[in-house]
């Protein structure tokens, strides 16, 4: 049963029982997915103006989202409500109610995940170690500063013989192209550099963690425990010949991950992937075939990042590209290391932070403890739009600031429709990022 107040608010939109269940969900974290058009920002609206209606105050709330132009919209959408409310209201302290709380939108915690970000540094510069009079760079000028130092730092680069081993193996473009890359994602870059200290050691938890998901160890084991008269009565000749070399080929991979042999294992799995993992064979009617086809689908979601092999274009893994990725790795850092300090010294000079900086002081400060309990005492709910567009560093921001409570988090998105995957907007599209680029230009193992 809702309070009148809410149901007021309620009467102005057309929600159906799962839009008004989410709407008015008082214990829980929401989560809305649906595709484009559902309705799925209009219940995020209904829902901040419900919280609004049970006492929450505008700046309690942070209704995030991913563009300037969006948040505008939702704060233009929250007033026009709230004016709506205030001329139907049926006494003159609920008209006195909705006015108050209408003249508070100007300053409500509208806005961009880099917008909240700012404000959190603004309010502690000193742990954050940043200027309090910082300017946040726009996106299209951090890009273009970005591309600047790269052509300035290529220009310097490629006459000293330092690097010659890394522009025999890549050219000048590719490299350029690279290094532009792994700037506009540089704090997942230098992440991924001090993971890839003890890349041996990581790789082999990665395969390993992957082989042996639940999912896919179940599926190989129900494979492996069929008998050869069984196989065949269920597969046919040629899909179960073809699942004898499939296992084969696991079964090496697995030999070889037990030997700290990564390289041989990406082959394996390559070769598994590429010629023994095809849904054109077998009986219809049989267990085995729906069997190949599920594996293969979570081989692609989970191994073919690691070795390839899902597309034809795809090359094999081989020991030569391996040692080649070990020999110019260095040289590949360090040439990153430069292109990062000059664009940091760029942004010195303005006295300015882009978004990346936003994330990672925010981070920072979230990671004390006092600052942390104090962002999380501020907020009372934070909402979040378009939330396929969140990447890691953001998601852990939101995270942060939720802590243990269960009722805080209203989020809508559709995985299908992210505008921003190009900057790592889908969680798992960086994991491995250094090795899996320089493997798209070179050919070799992508992990």
């Amino acid at each position: 049963m809702t309070d009148p107040l809410t149901e007021q608010v309620l009467k102005l939109f057309k929600l159906n029982d799962d839009q008004r269940q989410a709407a008015t969900e008082p214990t829980r974290d929401v989560v809305v997915t649906a595709g484009a058009g559902s309705g799925k920002t209009s219940t995020l609206v209904a829902r901040y103006a419900c919280l609004l209606a049970q006492g929450i105050k505008p700046r309690r709330i942070a209704a995030i989202t991913f563009t300037i132009k969006a948040a505008q919209e939702m704060r233009s959408r929250v007033r026009n409500i709230l004016v709506d409310l205030q001329t139907k209201a049926d006494t003159p302290e609920e008209r006195q109610f909705w006015a108050n709380l209408s003249a508070q939108i100007d300053s409500a915690r509208i806005g961009t995940i880099h917008s909240l970000c700012a404000e959190i540094l603004r309010n502690h510069p000193a742990e954050a170690g940043v200027d309090p009079r910082f300017d946040v760079m726009d996106q299209g000028l951090a890009d273009a500063l970005k591309t600047q130092v790269v052509e300035d730092e290529m220009a310097r680069l490629v006459k000293e013989e330092l690097f010659l081993p890394l522009l025999f193996n890549m050219p000048v473009f590719d490299l350029s192209r690279l290094l532009r890359q792994m700037l506009q994602r540089r704090l997942e870059t230098m992440e991924t550099f001090e993971i890839e200290v003890d890349s041996k050691t990581r790789l082999i938890k990665e395969f390993s963690e992957r082989m042996n998901s639940s999912e896919i160890k179940g599926l190989i084991q129900e494979l492996r425990t069929m008998s050869p008269k069984e196989l065949l009565f269920e597969a046919g000749d040629s899909l179960a010949e073809m699942v004898r070399k499939l296992l084969c080929c696991w079964s090496s991979a697995e030999e070889a991950l037990t030997n700290g042999d990564i390289a041989n294992c990406a082959i394996n799995l390559y070769n598994a992937r590429r010629n023994f993992l095809r849904r054109n064979l077998g009986r219809k009617d049989g267990s085995v075939k729906p069997i190949i086809a599920e594996l293969q689908e979570l081989f692609d979601a989970m191994l073919d990042p690691l070795t390839g092999g899902a597309k034809s274009t795809d090359k094999s893994p081989s020991l030569e590209s391996e040692e080649l990725f070990t020999k110019i790795l260095p040289l590949l850092r360090v040439a990153f290391d430069r292109v990062h300090k000059a664009y940091q010294e760029n942004l010195d000079l303005k006295q300015a932070l882009d978004f990346d900086d936003l994330e990672y002081h925010a981070q920072r400060l979230l990671a004390i403890p006092e600052i942390r309990q104090r962002w999380q005492q501020e907020l009372e709910a934070i909402m979040v739009d378009e939330y396929q567009d969140t990447d890691v560093p953001q998601d852990r921001i939101v995270r942060a600031l939720l802590g243990g409570d269960m009722d805080k988090l209203f989020v809508v998105g559709d995985g299908k429709q992210s505008i921003y995957l190009f900057r790592g907007a889908d969680v798992t599209i960086f994991k491995g990022m250094l090795r899996f680029v320089v493997a798209e230009l070179m050919g070799g193992l992508r992990s």
